[in-house]
């Protein structure tokens, strides 16, 4: 295989006799408690330290099964649900892109013992061999440079 059917098929390898990994991910140590963090994730106003969010709501909050709205600021609109929802450990949610696709974020917290927290946040697009694969590669550097500032700017905010 060469070409961009090959860069498509090898933007998601998983080394042989290794679990499947988060296909983007990023972790930080930040200076606060999981409370305070959770504190910050459970306001729902994302947009203070997600740089590419607009606006988000979400009447019930981070719940099961509950839906956040979420405005880009490119003006898409995504629905997100939240699932396997443990507070101030983690939290996941989905939602669906075009063409069948669907966006798998993971948010957890994991308490150090130090007054510090490891903070992790993952992305995976499901959507089968081809749909999944082709927006993994569009956007594996955007999606990657998002996660990294985005959870810098979360740091920032926490520890004020």
């Amino acid at each position: 295989m060469t070409g961009l059917a090959a860069i498509m098929w090898n933007s998601r390898l998983v080394p042989p006799g290794c679990a499947e990994m988060a296909w983007k991910s990023v972790s930080i140590v930040v200076s606060a408690s999981p409370q305070r963090i959770w504190q910050v994730y459970s306001q729902l106003t994302w947009q203070d330290w997600d740089l590419d969010i607009r606006t988000m709501s979400a009447a019930s909050g981070i719940r099961e099964g509950a839906a956040a709205h979420i405005t880009m600021k490119d003006g898409k609109t995504h629905v997100a649900t939240f699932k396997s929802v443990s507070e101030n450990e983690r939290f996941s949610y989905t939602a669906p892109l075009p063409g069948g696709a669907l966006l798998q974020a993971t948010h957890s917290l994991e308490q150090l013992g130090t007054g510090a927290t490891r903070v992790t946040h993952t992305f995976d697009i499901d959507g089968g061999v081809l749909i999944g694969r082709l927006y993994r590669w569009l956007t594996r550097d955007y999606v990657q440079h998002g996660l990294d500032t985005n959870t810098a700017a979360l740091k920032e905010l926490v520890e004020q």
